[in-house]
This record gives structure tokens, sequence and C-alpha cells, in this order.
């Protein structure tokens, strides 16, 4: 009866103690592989941030060439001064030629010079002759030049209405003139802009007569 009972109950203790020690080893034989399974997916993520790291230090160098390039034109080429109109060439006639070639020489190069800007800055406007120098027309008379023997004046018929600096314009009257004894002391932006203003009163004048 005992033994039928003990059978019935199943392994005796020394049978289980025999079933765990040979369990053992198969537990201690899988450990290994588990644990060089964790370590290869914690070293797998370091070569990305490697990358990253080369990557950012490309760019930062090429941001440093870049300043670099930007700042060596700045210190060796000087911005050019760009005109403020295109330069015009229109045909003289031969006696406005002829004038300019019996001024004293020291005042040709004026004269030439503000024939120059006058066209330049109104090339729509036509250069006539009169008895006193070159004359300016477009739709009427808006300027003329009158050289004298150390200055050359240039003036406005319509000065009084120009917007120009205090001092700029010389005269009395509807009449302004600029004076100009020197080319280093002329203001060609001042004188263009001056052609300008008298030009576009001439257009808005509808009482102006074109010659």
């Amino acid at each position: 009866m005992a033994a039928r009972k003990s059978a019935k109950r199943g392994t005796s203790p020394k049978a289980k103690s025999k079933q765990t020690s040979k369990a053992k080893p198969a537990a201690k034989r899988r450990a290994p592989a588990r644990s060089k399974k964790v370590v290869a997916k914690k070293a797998a993520p370091k070569k990305p941030v490697a990358k990253k790291a080369i990557a950012k230090k490309v760019v930062a160098k090429k941001a440093i060439a870049k300043k670099a390039v930007a700042k060596k034109p700045v210190a060796k080429k000087p911005v050019a001064k760009k005109a403020a109109w295109p330069s015009v060439t229109l045909p003289a006639l031969p006696e406005i030629e002829g004038y300019v070639r019996s001024l004293p020489p020291p005042i040709v190069p004026i004269v030439n010079r503000l024939r120059q800007l006058v066209r330049d800055a109104a090339p729509e406007a036509r250069e006539l002759m009169d008895p006193n120098g070159p004359v300016y027309d477009s739709n009427g008379l808006f300027a003329r030049i009158e050289a004298g023997d150390r200055q050359v004046l240039i003036t406005f018929l319509k000065g009084a209405q120009l917007d120009a600096a205090e001092g700029t314009l010389l005269g009395k009257g509807d009449t302004r003139a600029l004076s100009v004894d020197s080319l280093e002391g002329l203001r060609e932006s001042v004188l263009q802009g001056l052609v300008r203003q008298a030009v576009m009163l001439n257009g808005r004048d509808p009482s102006s007569g074109a010659v």
C-alpha cells in the first residue's frame, strides 16, 4: 500500500533534486547568449552619433569659409560710384563748337562739362545757340550757359520755382543761376537734379512754347 501511495504521489524528493540539478546547467548555458544580444543592441546606436558629429564639424568649417570669402572683396575692392544718368552724345551745331573754341582756355573744359551734364540729365532736350551761348529747349527754353572770363553761369529761366538748397542758386526774379568757377567745385548731382526739375516744369506748363 505504501508503495502504491508513493507511486501515485509522484517522484520522490531525491528524484526531484536530481531533476533540478540536471536543469541548472541548461539555464547557465542560455544566460551568456542573452547577455550578448543585449550588449550588441546597446552598442549599435553609437555609430550614427559619430556621423552626426562629423557632419556638424563639416558644416561649421563651410560657414567659416563663407565668412572669410565675403570679407575679402570688401577690404580690397573699393565701391565704384554709379552715374545718375547714362552719358548721352547729341550732335552739336557748328556755331556752338565755334563759340566754345573762342572762349578762354581755362573756361573751355567747364563749359563742355556743363553741356554734357545737361544732355545726360535731359536727353530729350535740344541744344541750340543764341548770341550769349548754348541754350536748351524741352517744351520751351529752360536753361542757358553763359561763359565769362573766370566763371560760367548756367541760368534756369524758371529758377524761382526750383527746389534747391539755400545759397545754391543766385539771382532775383524768375531766373536763377548756378555759378561754376572750377570742375572740382562743381556738384554734378545737384546740377542734374535742377535740370530735371526745369524740364518737368516746362512739361506741366501749357504756356511754354517750343522753339
